[in-house]
């Protein structure tokens, strides 16, 4: 192997570590799974082409052309072929160590779980090329190197595919464990909760209320997963707990249920119904039954518990047979009324038959009165008061799940609310902004996985942004332009609503709004550098 080969394969190692990094970053934000890996593919398709990529498909298309031309370097002989594949490397090498000084790679979070695939894939890498060309020769490097770029997407995809397998019957293993655990619990009292949002802080809610009678175990943030709830089961629940709160969620058909048919749940409460993840699902029935699953599998002296300020969640109701309570609107259950908004708390009444209570809630936004009637609704029938939750209710927390007010720099006020995101969830933030009167900004992202509604949602939240915000920094370019013409529609000019992907870009852009009094609302998922570099 000649030094030329030794000079460029730290350059060529370099630029395949970060991008083997970057798909492993995005398999694992897709959950390890396929139909999310190749829906986040379809929402920003610019990714499946990389300009490297394109280069080395231009460079194998006329290699026979490329490869009639021979230079002569310092005794060696190269063709053009090898030249330009060298070159090539030499540049992406440096521009990954360029990004890697910036610490601006993508990483995966390295769980026992992502070092092993990672470990995995590297191996593969190393047996591919070191395998097929044991005596490292350039020309079949260079040949190589180009061809294996063309096809890094299916590569990757194919050993995440292979190291899927021993991972499938793990967790048939865990999960076969986790039912046998839970039919020796006899007395555990399950709470199911599910929808296309409000889950977590349902749960969340209800956990702490029920706390005050009972000994309570939840699931973890957003564990919600079959594997996840399975995980739970067996490391945390034992018999001293009487009552299991189990968030439950689902990207297909089946996937409640078969949570369900583990933990077997005794009440279960349906939060709402959305376009949320659609595009997994394949339609809005799809969606509706796959979270009617988890009624139909309450026992008949269950309990089910809707939400019925959601049209479908309503419907559902209607259709159930079983012991039912519904809230949010009047005339059901429980609902709220001379609802009170500040930028620190809520305050309302809650109706329950003939009780009625004052109750104040030290949480941001409206959209919490929602999630905690159907806490109450739920700690009502197992035996909490409704004097007893408004003695609590100004102390339950949020925690990092919830919308939450933090310190900006120069004065400014910066609302977090990057937990999560849904259509329903950005817009009730937004509405929460005009409880100020200065300057008030939003950073976000576009939503994803809301299937043939995208564009239509996307334009409605811009209208929203176009009534309320002074600037809108929208960080991925998926459904910009829907977004811009909704804010536009609404008098929002050009120059205020931005597509910004780079976080120094959007700090720099920040800069004259971080003063005294202006608001800058974080929906979803942003960079936490830019989360750090704003807040005190």
């Amino acid at each position: 192997m000649s030094y030329i080969l030794y000079l460029i394969l730290p350059f060529w190692a370099l630029h395949i570590l970060r991008r083997s990094l970057f798909w492993l970053y995005f398999w694992q934000l897709k959950e390890y799974r396929f139909d999310r890996f190749f829906d986040g593919i379809r929402a920003n398709k610019r990714i499946l082409f990389p300009v490297v990529s394109i280069f080395s498909f231009l460079l194998v298309v006329f290699s026979s052309l490329f490869s009639k031309i021979e230079f002569s370097f310092v005794g060696y002989y190269l063709t053009g072929f090898e030249v330009l594949v060298f070159l090539l490397y030499l540049f992406f090498g440096l521009y990954s160590f360029v990004l890697l000084f910036k610490k601006a790679w993508a990483l995966p979070k390295f769980t026992f779980k992502m070092v092993f695939l990672f470990v995995f894939i590297i191996g593969m890498i190393g047996v591919l090329f070191f395998e097929i060309n044991p005596s490292l020769e350039i020309s079949i490097f260079a040949l190589n190197a180009v061809v294996f770029e063309i096809f890094f997407i299916p590569f990757i995809l194919l050993s995440a595919g292979i190291f899927q397998v021993p991972i499938f019957f793990a967790k048939k293993w865990i999960i076969r464990r986790a039912k046998q655990k839970m039919k020796r619990l006899k007395n555990l009292t399950v709470i199911g909760i599910t929808g296309s949002y409000g889950k977590t802080s349902t749960k969340e809610f209800l956990s702490q209320i029920l706390s005050l009678k009972y000994k309570v175990l939840k699931t973890k943030g957003n564990t919600n997963t079959e594997i996840g709830v399975a995980n739970t089961v067996l490391k945390e629940l034992t018999s001293d707990y009487q009552v299991f709160i189990c968030e439950m969620a689902a990207y297909k058909k089946g996937e409640i249920k078969a949570i369900c048919d583990m933990v077997h749940p005794k009440i279960g409460i349906l939060t709402g119904i959305s376009q949320q993840h659609i595009s997994l699902f394949g339609s809005l029935k799809n969606i509706i039954n796959t979270k009617y699953e988890l009624i139909e599998s309450l026992p008949p002296e269950g309990i089910a518990i809707f939400n019925g300020a959601n049209k479908e969640c309503l419907k559902l109701s209607k259709r159930c047979n079983l012991k039912k309570k519904i809230y949010s609107i009047p005339g059901g259950d429980i609902f709220a009324t001379n609802i009170y908004e500040s930028k620190d708390f809520v305050e309302f009444d809650i109706i329950a038959g003939e009780i009625k209570e004052r109750i104040r809630l030290n949480l941001l936004g409206k959209q919490n009165i929602e999630n905690f009637l159907g806490a109450v609704a739920c700690a009502l029938e197992l035996g909490i008061s409704l004097s007893q939750i408004k003695k609590i209710a100004p102390k339950i927390k949020g925690s990092d799940i919830l919308m939450r007010k933090k310190k900006g720099k120069n004065g400014a006020i910066i609302i977090d609310d990057s937990y999560s995101q849904n259509p329903d969830g950005v817009l009730a933030a937004i509405d929460y902004l005009k409880n100020y009167r200065r300057k008030r900004v939003i950073v976000m992202p576009c939503l994803i996985e809301l299937g043939r509604s995208s564009p239509s949602i996307h334009k409605k939240i811009g209208e929203e942004i176009g009534r309320t915000c002074d600037l809108a920094i929208i960080t991925t370019d998926y459904y910009f332009e829907e977004l811009k013409i909704g804010a536009m529609s609404e008098g929002m000019k050009e120059d205020q609503i931005l597509f910004l992907d780079k976080t120094n870009n959007i700090l720099e852009k920040l800069k004259m709004y971080l003063k005294r009094g202006n608001v800058i609302l974080i929906e979803g998922r942003v960079p936490k550098k830019l989360i750090k570099e704003i807040t005190t």
